[in-house]
């Protein structure tokens, strides 16, 4: 009888523990396997979830950068409209009050150089001032009227 049970335990016994033992291994490895593969596509989907948030990010501050540099624009081309302006509305004055001393009404005279020569002076340090104020990047459309 011992050594039926000696038998049994090397022949039946041993062997099937062995292949549930074997059976329970291959099961945690492929347990560890699919967990691996799991944290691989977690990683990978986090890796794109920040690579589309950064080109979101991206996009939005070119977006901005489209949108402050067309008000820019915007405020450049007021600004010299108000330059211009300016200059027209002081050159008919000029005209108007020399129209007045020589009793001669004509609102796109010539005038005396000196006072052109200023008017026109004061345009292009109008034009010169919006352009820096472009270049600096300035938000006011205000002018400075001298």
């Amino acid at each position: 009888m011992a050594s039926a049970s000696v038998g049994y335990y090397y022949l039946v016994y041993l062997p099937r523990r062995d292949a549930r033992l074997d059976f329970q291994y291959q099961m945690e490895r492929k347990a560890v396997e699919v967990e691996k593969r799991q944290e691989r596509a977690r990683a990978e989907a986090e890796k794109e979830a920040e690579q589309q948030r950064l080109r979101l990010e991206e996009q939005a501050r070119e977006e901005r950068q489209a949108a402050e540099k067309a008000g820019a624009q915007q405020r450049y081309r007021q600004c010299i409209k108000i330059a211009r302006s300016d200059y027209e509305t002081s050159w008919a004055a000029e005209c108007k009050r020399i129209a007045i001393e020589v009793r001669k009404a004509d609102p796109t005279c010539t005038l005396p150089r000196k006072i052109g020569a200023d008017l026109t002076d004061r345009l292009h340090q109008e034009v010169d001032r919006c352009l820096q104020e472009n270049k600096a990047g300035l938000t006011s459309v205000e002018t400075k009227r001298p």
